[in-house]
C-alpha cells in the first residue's frame, strides 16, 4: 500500500485487486473521505497499474495542492513572553528547593 500523507490534510492511495488504485482524502479531525475518481488499470495498456497509480498519485497532489495552508499560530510574541515567565518561574522554584534543601542541611550538621 503506497501512503502520501500531511498531518492535517493527505491522500492515500489504496491499491484494488483489479490493478487500479482507490484514492482517499483525510481532513484532519474529520477522518478519511473517500474522493469520488476511481482509477482502473487497462489490463492492455496499463497491465501492471503503473499508469493508473501515476494517475492517482497526480490527482491527489492536484487536490492537496489547491487546499489552503494549515492553520498556524501568529502569536509568536506572546508565546516567547509565556515561556520566558514559565522559565523565571521554574527558577523561582528552583532557588526556594535549593533554600529549603541547605537549611534542613544546615539544621541537620548543627544536631550531629
Amino acid at each position: 500500500m503506497s501512503e502520501h500523507t500531511d498531518r492535517l490534510r493527505g491522500f492515500y492511495l489504496m491499491p484494488m485487486l483489479d490493478g487500479g488504485w482507490k484514492l482517499l482524502r483525510s481532513q484532519g479531525e474529520g477522518g478519511l473521505q473517500e474522493v469520488g475518481t476511481y482509477f482502473r488499470a487497462d489490463p492492455v495498456s496499463d497491465p501492471t497499474g503503473e499508469l493508473a497509480y501515476e494517475n492517482a498519485l497526480a490527482a491527489g497532489e492536484e487536490w492537496r495542492s489547491q487546499a489552503p495552508p494549515p492553520d498556524r499560530r501568529t502569536d509568536h510574541a506572546m508565546r516567547c513572553a509565556i515561556t520566558r515567565l514559565r522559565l523565571i518561574e521554574m527558577r523561582e522554584l528552583t532557588s526556594a528547593i535549593d533554600g529549603v534543601v541547605d537549611l534542613l542541611r544546615a539544621a541537620t550538621e548543627v544536631k550531629a
